[in-house]
């Protein structure tokens, strides 16, 4: 799905773009789906105990073996992901762009990426980062470290895009992650996902609406909302055209 509200996963928090990678996986991957929920299971019971400061060793412990567990299955599955995001929406951006850009997103992570990163050595590595947080996290009674407090980091020419980008930069860049995903599931799937793309049209001039139909398959399905069809004339040629009035649909 596109929408107007894509540009806050370049300029909102962490979470939504969190949401987006959590999203993805779970749609092309059980392992990491069961994964991430028992990892949201055991933090909830986590910090639990934690506010209501009855966690003894024994039961502290038990529940950050399993927070390394499932939390390493969950940031290798992450790493791997953002590589191919980051490849395919570094080559569809440059097709928006008039100008030659370096677009580069990469997975932000409390476990730093080493070359041949394994699930096992990153739960080693998370578990022995949890051991150090032990005291601090009673004190603070919460979870200090996690995947859950990861972020996606995007940087435009060497710089936070976020920060730096212009609006239709952003816009752009949101747009180019959202075909990495389509792609992503195409290739997962071995056919193309259904699209919906909600008013997102009035937003891309001549050249980017161009752009977009090039990178399309043309045996996608694919449904538009918009308030003017002129604007998406070069994309819906053999479409069908429903009409909203008044809250009733017409044909």
């Amino acid at each position: 799905m596109f929408s107007p509200y894509d540009i806050y996963l370049i300029k909102g928090d962490p979470a939504g773009r969190r949401k987006l990678i959590d999203a993805l996986l779970s749609q092309v991957s059980p392992a990491y789906l069961a994964a991430l929920q028992n990892y949201r299971t055991i933090l909830k019971q986590k910090n639990f105990v934690l506010k209501e400061h009855t966690a003894n060793e024994v039961l502290l412990d038990s529940y950050n073996q399993q927070m390394a567990r499932y939390g390493a299955a969950i940031i290798t599955k992450r790493f791997e992901l953002i590589e191919t995001l980051n490849e395919s929406a570094r080559k569809i951006y440059n097709l928006f762009s008039r100008t030659k850009n370096n677009l580069m997103i990469y997975y932000d992570s409390f476990i730093s990426e080493e070359p041949g990163l394994c699930e096992k050595n990153c739960e080693k590595g998370f578990l022995a980062l949890l051991e150090t947080k032990k005291s601090i996290e009673r004190k603070r009674a919460i979870s200090l470290v996690g995947p859950h407090l990861d972020d996606v980091a995007i940087q435009l020419n060497d710089k936070s895009a976020r920060s730096f980008a212009s609006e239709g930069q952003k816009r752009a860049i949101a747009l180019s992650l959202r075909l990495a995903e389509y792609y992503e599931v195409k290739k997962v799937f071995g056919e193309p996902p259904v699209i919906l793309m909600d008013d997102v049209f009035g937003e891309l001039d001549r050249e980017k609406k161009a752009a977009l139909d090039s990178v399309i398959d043309p045996d996608a399905q694919l449904f538009f909302t918009c308030t003017d069809d002129h604007i998406v004339s070069s994309l819906v040629k053999n479409a069908q055209r429903f009409s909203i009035r008044d809250g009733s649909i017409f044909q």
